[in-house]
């Protein structure tokens, strides 16, 4: 029997219909005992349990991704796509199975779903993207994606009481389930499913291990890295600092610690309610992306469309973007390989290498300003009143004798905390006049959100989290 259709005949001519799904409840089984009366109950509390065990186990355990074949390429002889037998996992732990190979037949497709708004929305990116303007020759150019999703029929109808105990009603019921799966093509490349960073799960020990970057945050118009991230770049910083024979146990530690943090922010999906669903991380309907088809064209002729192929005869077809398992056999020996740290010989087998993330304070904008005996200066971002005086600021001029101090009478921020004006008690009396603004030391200027001491120069990285730079600059007019 084949269901590939919502409604397709199986070999005895029965009409399978498509079904929600089965019994799910792995923490529920069946208690038998001698003489016990079983009834429908019974059958299916024995079958969701054995289900649900093991779809439990591949949703959160293994999550979605394709176990082997499933390739999709273009068939001359039929002219169309044809997708590879082959086995998947979706998203709720259910094992998708596509025995024979299946074929999608894109002008056909085209054809019938050509109103749709998302079909719409692809050809008006597609020609946003390559620029197109009208096509005369009325030419269609999309992208699309090729996905897979889980489907169960009905089969093999058999005699059966209509009601129970009703001894004069009788008719047909279905007596079997056939778990199969339904190909589907979709307008639009697929939904990027590995980035932005923090997509997928465990982004605390992608970071701790380069393999994503730290997750930024926008607040008072400033990027910052989020707290969890934080902790982990630190860490890293820390494990980095120790001795080549420290390292190894160090990384143990933080893959122990930054994987509880991790498994702590799963959660179950939520409906559109907003109430959580029982069991599984996503609902239903899963599609699991197989290929993206970036480049269809069509032309319109007689019959309908004709499908226009590449100068070679081919149909751009991109395979690797669908996610992927692999065994765990195979896995063990990936990690013994001079890309992976499998022993304390840190000179083999180096730790990741992280590209150093940086803390900005407020930093100074173009060059300081001197009229007089005034002195203006402005910053990126808004400063801390109470520490912007003259305890943080240093104003010497050179004389013919020496380096002199200039008293500072007073010092003001304007309203918006970023411009400083500086009163001197009097003109500097000799040049160059030399003007420091102190982001270290025991009286650093601060930033009104966070408290981070001045970076110096904007664009300039804080030396720490407690410690910023100087800002040194010369008046040097005669």
């Amino acid at each position: 029997m084949a269901c590939n259709a919502s409604i397709t005949p199986n070999k005895d001519n029965e009409t399978t219909k498509e079904v929600d799904g089965l019994p799910v409840n792995p923490f529920r089984s069946l208690l038998v005992h001698f003489g016990m009366l079983l009834g429908v109950d019974d059958f299916e509390t024995i079958d969701s349990y054995h289900r649900g065990k093991m779809r439990l186990h591949n949703a959160w355990l293994h999550r979605q991704g394709t176990i082997w074949g499933l390739k999709v390429t273009y068939d001359h002889e039929t002219e169309q796509i044809k997708v590879s037998p082959g086995l998947a996992v979706d998203g709720l732990g259910r094992e998708l199975y596509l025995e024979t190979p299946l074929c999608l037949d894109i002008p056909a497709w085209y054809a019938e779903h050509k109103e749709d708004p998302k079909v719409l929305a692809a050809i008006a990116a597609t020609k946003e993207e390559n620029g197109d303007g009208e096509n005369k020759d009325k030419t269609i150019r999309f992208a699309a994606h090729v996905a897979i999703r889980f489907k169960a029929c009905l089969g093999r109808q058999v005699p059966a009481l209509t009601e129970p105990c009703d001894n004069s009603g009788a008719g047909t019921a279905y007596s079997r389930i056939f778990e199969t799966v339904e190909v589907q093509l979709k307008a639009g490349k697929a939904p990027e499913w590995r980035t932005p960073a923090g997509s997928l799960p465990y982004h605390r020990l992608r970071l701790l291990f380069g393999l994503e970057e730290a997750i930024e945050i926008e607040e008072n118009g400033k990027k910052t890295i989020t707290p969890a991230d934080q902790d982990v770049l630190e860490e890293i910083e820390e494990i980095t600092k120790k001795s080549p024979e420290e390292q190894p146990a160090a990384w143990l530690d933080a893959f122990r610690h930054f994987s509880a943090l991790d498994q702590m922010d799963l959660s179950l999906a939520e409906s559109e309610e907003g109430e959580p669903l029982p069991l599984f991380s996503a609902q239903d309907p899963i599609l699991v992306p197989l290929a993206d088809l970036p480049k269809i064209t069509l032309n319109p002729v007689a019959t309908g469309w004709d499908l226009v192929l590449d100068d070679d005869e081919e149909v751009d077809i991109d395979n690797t973007i669908r996610p992927v398992h692999l065994p765990t056999s195979t896995i063990q020996e990936l990690l013994c390989g001079p890309g992976c740290s499998c022993s304390g010989n840190t000179t083999s087998h180096p730790a990741p290498i992280v590209e150093p993330v940086y803390t900005y304070g407020p930093g100074i904008v173009g060059n300081p300003d001197i009229d007089n005996d005034t002195i203006t200066f402005k910053v990126d971002s808004p400063l801390l009143e109470a520490s912007v005086n003259a305890q943080g600021i240093s104003v010497t001029c050179l004389t013919d004798e020496d380096w002199q101090e200039v008293e500072i009478e007073s010092v003001e921020c304007d309203e918006s905390g970023k411009e400083v004006t500086v009163k001197l008690s009097n003109e500097p009396k000799g040049t160059p006049v030399r003007l420091i603004l102190k982001g270290t030391g025991k009286f650093p200027i601060l930033s009104a959100t966070g408290l981070l001491p001045l970076s110096g120069k904007q664009g300039q990285p804080l030396e720490s989290m407690e410690n910023g730079n100087d800002f040194v600059y010369m008046f040097k007019e005669s």
